[in-house]
């Protein structure tokens, strides 16, 4: 996450913005899949970068 600083800052001092980024992609991860715009492959990319997000 170091990767993107925001005003001279980076998103790590901002634990609730990371914390809203992954819950809303966990959202949007279970509503394409149950509306068959995701695969369970893809899905299960997208919980484990989720779950690396979450333990940085």
């Amino acid at each position: 996450m170091e990767n993107f600083a925001i005003a001279g800052t980076t998103t790590r001092q901002f634990p609730l913005l990371i914390s809203a980024s992954a819950m809303i992609e966990r959202a949007a991860r279970e509503t394409n899949l149950q509306l068959g715009h995701l695969d369970e492959k893809r899905a299960g990319a997208v919980i484990n970068a989720g779950k690396k997000i979450r333990q940085a």
